[in-house]
């Protein structure tokens, strides 16, 4: 304390030399003033200092904060385009999947379990520290969509293949199924019980004739191994026979020429004969017959041309 009072009482004198007077002017002061003078000024000057960089600095944070919130409301706009075109194909998704359905229920194939479709998945939720805005909610929320849809595509990706390995099974047995006319002509003679045309008594009819001129092409009626070919002791005269597989096997009778060998693989239309009157006949015409699992059927419940 008593140092400063001393520099407050003691006094510096300043000479200076009047250069058009030619004389010597004197200036005394107070030696405290060489403290305080230079003390002050460099306390304005770090005040100063220290307001300008926080007037600028808050002037730059406050055209980054505006540039930041006009991209984060086109973020948000996008977000929201985004989020419309997730719902159009999860529209189309849920389309899928009913089609789907529907092709299982046309084709008699298993359906699938509801539950199964919910693709669920569990367990708890991150721990949160800090509050999330609008915008990296609604962007969390955008992946999750993309994620179910994603899922989703996959699941449907995996169903539709199965359905299509069971149709193309369905086709291969579609390929063996008698389906089409033997022979283009007339139908004469159902199946079922008719009169003999030899003996005048009701008997079993177990295929159904049509009539044609001579020498009318036969055709296989399905995909096929040639199971017998020749002359027919029990009254059909030159006979094909035909084992299809899945069970059913075809017989044409009455031929006037067999055109195929035992063992030859035909497929559906093939030509395997002329149309004739050979063996227990009254004229020209096929005798048809199909047979499953060794059982006589109507061939009219397998024609579909």
């Amino acid at each position: 304390m008593s140092q400063i009072r001393r520099l407050w009482q003691n006094k510096v004198t300043f000479w200076f030399l009047h250069e058009t007077e030619g004389a010597l002017k004197r200036l005394t002061i107070r030696a405290a003033w060489l403290i305080y003078i230079p003390a002050t000024l460099i306390v304005l000057l770090f005040v100063s200092s220290v307001l300008l960089s926080t007037f600028f600095g808050s002037k730059v944070n406050e055209d980054e904060m505006e540039r930041l919130r006009a991209e984060n409301t086109k973020l948000s706009l996008k977000y929201q385009e985004i989020k419309a075109t997730l719902g159009e194909v999860s529209t189309r998704v849920d389309q899928l999947a009913q089609k789907e359905t529907a092709i299982r229920a046309l084709f008699n194939l298993p359906e699938v379990n509801p539950q199964e479709r919910q693709l669920g998945i569990g367990g708890p939720d991150a721990l949160d520290w800090f509050p999330k805005t609008e915008g990296e909610n609604l962007a969390i929320a955008t992946e999750a969509e993309v994620d179910k849809l994603l899922k989703q595509t996959e699941f449907e990706f995996q169903k539709y293949g199965e359905i299509e390995d069971a149709l193309m099974g369905l086709r291969e047995r579609l390929d063996h199924t008698p389906s089409i006319w033997p022979a283009k002509g007339w139908f004469s003679r159902g199946y079922g019980m008719h009169y003999d045309p030899f003996t005048g008594y009701k008997q079993m009819h177990r295929g159904i004739d049509v009539a044609a001129q001579p020498g009318t092409p036969i055709v296989a009626p399905a995909k096929g191994k040639i199971l017998f070919a020749g002359w027919d002791s029990g009254g059909l005269g030159n006979l094909v026979v035909i084992e299809h597989g899945y069970g059913f096997v075809t017989r044409h009778g009455h031929m006037s020429k067999v055109l195929v060998k035992r063992g030859q693989e035909i497929s559906r239309g093939d030509l395997i004969g002329l149309m004739g009157s050979t063996g227990y006949s009254t004229g020209s015409h096929l005798h048809y017959e199909v047979y499953r699992n060794g059982k006589a059927l109507n061939p009219m419940e397998f024609i579909l041309n």
